[in-house]
């Protein structure tokens, strides 16, 4: 039974399971607006050299931004079914996106 993981009680959970859409890398992003493919649902946002900062569904994104991705580390947001935007914003570091979404 792969992609099962059996619990006290003899339940079984499915293990979520995402395929990958895309991917796009931004060098110093400065309130980057990130094109977002139709399909995607999950977001990995992961920092290269120095913290970097994210908005989802608004206009911009700066040091301010609710998002926050600290370096050399990552986030990942989601399952969202209303993610219409998204931006990054980070000074002096290289920001890596990936798209996924469930299988």
């Amino acid at each position: 039974m792969s992609g099962f993981m059996r619990l006290s009680g003899r339940q079984q959970v499915q293990l979520p399971s995402w395929l990958y859409i895309s991917g796009v890398t931004y060098t110093n992003p400065n309130s980057q607006a990130v094109t977002i493919p139709s399909t995607a649902t999950i977001v990995e946002i992961d920092a290269e050299d120095a913290e970097c900062y994210y908005e989802i569904n608004s206009a911009s994104a700066n040091a301010n931004s609710y998002g926050y991705v600290p370096s050399e580390g990552g986030r990942i947001i989601g399952p969202l079914a209303n993610m219409t935007s998204l931006y990054v914003h980070g000074t002096s570091s290289i920001v890596h996106i990936q798209f996924f979404r469930e299988a």
